[in-house]
């Protein structure tokens, strides 16, 4: 049509027009029938799990309480770690393919748990969270939040107290529970004696979020031994239209007090987020440290949850429970000792696959989905110390795809590893 429209214009502009149609045609031909490798855009992703490890930092003290956020605002993620061993919490940057610098955030600390970065105050600067164990010092404060002091994030950062009372504090996750625009603060701690232990939120009331009197902190549910918290939480678990409910785990034995009994649980907020949230048990027959949420039964819901019996346990199983099927226990493995078990679809085909350490043999596993045998099994294995604690999965070789994860070791330190293989 437009070639017979430009027949009625001078001949030279008809041989031009041609000529650029031409070539577009042929550009369009040559770019799209060329080999090209999966993208985003395209669904599953075609190729192989791996598990290959790469070294950040091998010097810090058993690297752990990861998070992730673009601290310096250049458009990349940024990996933020504490020593579980040492008073650091530090932020990397990848300077190449196989270089991080590495910056202070703040020191002075016990024994660093976890660590949480997100923009609290929504200025564009990220806070961090520390989470402090102080096992050694009981009377120091464990919940600390450091904001940094200009606009450069490899200066100084200013620190304050935000909870002086949580013995044992492990872990948590920020959302905005009360939907009032602001991240708020979701966390666990064990207690050292009965009756201290819990899962807690500390609200954002806004403003300057080094102020402690900016944040109030409000009872979820007491829980000795309270321990993890799903950081694929939250979600509507009970199909009442509200998804601000969290999956947890308990702890028992070990360091935990004498009631602490342990299991996985279900807390439910309600509608005033600031009352007793209900709470439902899942399964309490054995210990597990670490649960994770995500589709694992193929049935297109995310809500099912993947949990491994630990150490403290006499059970030593790693199970997957079926929300489809009124939470149906299934058996992956009977033995070994699980840690830092975490749900995530790697290859985008709409079933997680399952991450997990395995301190029997001192080795990170990868679980997926076989579709002959209709089960999980075990597909790929590294070498590596305990996983401690968390995994998690960003697009860190910027191939345009979240297929590698971050993860720390006691006591090696910190590595993220390539998951995914693409084919040609």
């Amino acid at each position: 049509m437009m070639t017979i429209l430009n027949m009625q214009k001078r001949r030279g502009t008809y041989i031009i027009f041609t000529f650029v149609v031409n070539f577009l045609v042929m550009l369009w031909f040559t770019t799209s029938c060329a080999p090209q490798k999966n993208v985003p855009s395209q669904g599953i992703l075609k190729g192989s799990l791996v598990l290959e490890k790469n070294v950040i930092d091998s010097q810090v003290e058993e690297g752990d309480g990861q998070s992730l956020a673009d601290i310096d605002g250049d458009g990349s993620n940024n990996i933020i770690i504490g020593t579980g061993d040492g008073g650091e919490v530090y932020w990397y940057k990848k300077s190449s393919s196989t270089e991080w610098s590495k910056h202070l955030i703040a020191d002075g600390f016990i024994e660093i748990e976890g660590t949480i970065a997100a923009d609290f105050n929504n200025d564009g600067l990220i806070e961090v969270i520390i989470l402090d164990q102080a096992t050694a010092d009981p009377s120091q404060p464990n919940v600390y939040i450091a904001k940094q002091d200009t606009d450069d994030p490899t200066e100084a950062w200013s620190v304050s107290v935000l909870d002086k009372d949580a013995p044992h504090v492990q872990q948590g996750i920020s959302y905005d529970v009360n939907e009032n625009g602001f991240l708020d603060f979701v966390y666990a701690y064990e207690g050292a004696t009965n009756g201290e232990g819990g899962f807690y939120w500390l609200e954002n009331n806004g403003g300057n979020p080094v102020i402690s009197t900016n944040w109030t902190k409000h009872e979820i549910g007491k829980m000795d031994g309270a321990w993890w918290i799903d950081y694929n939480s939250p979600k509507d678990f009970n199909n009442n239209g509200n998804s601000g409910d969290i999956l947890v785990s308990a702890r028992s034995g070990g360091r935990s007090p004498s009631a602490a009994r342990g299991g996985i649980f279900i807390f439910f907020r309600p509608q005033n987020p600031t009352d007793l949230w209900e709470k439902m048990a899942i399964d309490t027959s054995f210990t597990t440290l670490h649960v994770s949420s995500g589709n694992l039964t193929k049935n297109g819901d995310d809500r099912d949850i993947v949990a491994g019996a630990s150490h403290d346990s006499d059970d030593f199983g790693l199970y997957i429970y079926d929300f489809s099927n009124g939470w149906k226990k299934i058996e992956l493995e009977s033995d070994h000792n699980w840690w830092g078990t975490y749900a995530f679809d790697i290859n985008k085909n709409g079933n997680a696959e399952i991450i997990s350490g395995e301190r029997t043999d001192n080795t990170i596993r990868i679980y997926a989905y076989n579709e002959t045998q209709k089960k999980y099994i075990l597909q790929v294995s590294d070498s590596l110390l305990k996983p401690d604690d968390q995994i998690i999965f960003d697009d860190i070789n910027k191939n345009g795809h979240v297929t590698d994860f971050f993860v720390g070791s006691d006591p090696d330190g910190l590595f993220w590893y390539e998951t995914f293989k693409f084919e040609d």
